[in-house]
């Protein structure tokens, strides 16, 4: 009787399936800082859009000021901006506010102390504070600030 040759088999030694706690961690420190670094690049673009909406509004409401004054103020700014709603010929739709895109409203004066500005229209920009380095100023809108 031939005996068979039996080899024996090693017996493996398997990895049970799935990550181990280091894999997950690691994983999930760098998910959180990829969310921050968009979260952050979110907030910078949100903010910067709403300086660019006040910009246009802005620009909008002084084309406004220019034509009434052209047509009726003799040259001479109108001494409210709600004055630019009223009338059979209004400047402005009423749906137009007169805030910011913050929420503050508009710091507007039917007269200036600078020379060749007639009045003073600005925004106190995201701080909501006037006389800061934010602040957007309809007579340098256009110079690119």
């Amino acid at each position: 009787m031939a005996q068979s040759l039996r080899v024996p088999r090693r017996r493996s030694r398997r990895r049970p399936g799935g990550f181990s706690l280091l894999e997950l961690t690691l994983v999930l420190v760098i998910l959180g800082i990829l969310g921050a670094v968009a979260a952050v690049n979110v907030l910078g673009q949100s903010e910067r859009a709403r300086v660019q909406a006040t910009k246009s509004d802005m620009q909008i409401i002084n084309n406004a000021i220019q034509s009434y004054m052209a047509q009726e103020g003799r040259g001479r700014p109108p001494e409210s901006l709600a004055v630019l709603q009223q009338g059979t010929q209004a400047y402005l739709q009423s749906t137009v506010r007169f805030e910011d895109a913050w929420g503050t409203p508009y710091f507007y004066r039917p007269e200036s102390m600078v020379q060749g500005q007639p009045y003073v229209f600005l925004s106190y920009g995201p701080d909501g504070e006037g006389g800061t380095d934010d602040d957007i100023d309809v007579w340098t809108i256009n110079n690119g600030n």
